[in-house]
């Protein structure tokens, strides 16, 4: 057993490796391979779970090591809370600043409900109910396996700035591949404009968990973001006015 162990510890940065590129191949995999109509909802789910499987079994059964993520000191959860809001606010500013092109934005919304529909999200509840869980379980879920996992075994292998480097474009691919296949045509320079914001956000996250050894900070202010988004999201798709 304790050989295997130390196999597995050799083929480290292998599997580090695997994590960086394995959600995206798995959006690879829903957009490009599977039928979306009849397997999007088990996929999702199989997806989601080797996510967060992966990176448990490597730190308790190979590294030995305890899984603690939170902390809740004042601070941190102050910093996440401001944080978020500053985000937010500047989420909402970049949208007034392109309002004069919401029509470039609208003309992507039937893509997005034909994914919503795949998923049974057809009215402004069940967008709301999927928002929640966006906003608190895949905020969990990605603080959880980018920085957490992601990160933090980056930075004992290389430095603490290529960790961030590395983990925040690993983060970005599966919303890069997301944003191909929901963006209209010809919206390349969109599509870069998103994918360094997202970049930018994964860095800033990882400079949250470097500075309190803890996914708390970052986590709170990723649920504030993914609200903001949210809300315009249903401006987009339901309602047409920011408030």
């Amino acid at each position: 057993m304790q050989l295997a162990i130390r196999k597995l510890r050799d083929l480290e940065v292998p599997f580090l490796a695997l994590c960086m590129v394995l959600p995206g191949f798995m959006y690879v995999l829903y957009y490009y391979v599977l039928d979306r109509s009849t397997v999007s909802q088990l996929h999702y789910g199989v997806s989601k779970f080797l996510i967060f499987l992966m990176p448990f079994v490597y730190v308790v059964f190979v590294k030995k090591q305890r899984v603690k993520i939170f902390t809740f000191s004042r601070r941190e959860i102050a910093f996440g809370l401001l944080s978020g809001v500053a985000v937010a606010v500047i989420i909402f500013a970049l949208y007034s600043l392109y309002a004069d092109n919401l029509a470039f934005l609208l003309a992507g919304t039937d893509k997005i409900r034909g994914v919503l529909a795949s998923f049974g999200v057809q009215s402004p509840a069940t967008y709301f109910v999927m928002g929640a869980f966006i906003a608190l379980g895949n905020s969990l879920l990605e603080e959880y396996y980018w920085r957490w996992f992601a990160f933090r075994e980056l930075a004992e292998i290389y430095s603490v700035r290529a960790a961030g480097l590395v983990s925040s474009a690993g983060f970005v691919v599966h919303h890069v591949i997301f944003l191909m296949n929901n963006l209209p045509e010809g919206s390349g320079g969109e599509l870069l404009a998103f994918s360094g914001m997202v970049f930018l956000g994964g860095l800033f996250w990882c400079y949250l968990y470097y500075k309190f050894k803890s996914i708390t900070a970052p986590f709170i202010c990723h649920i504030i973001a993914d609200m903001a988004l949210i809300w315009l999201g249903y401006v987009l798709l339901f309602k047409s006015t920011i408030v």
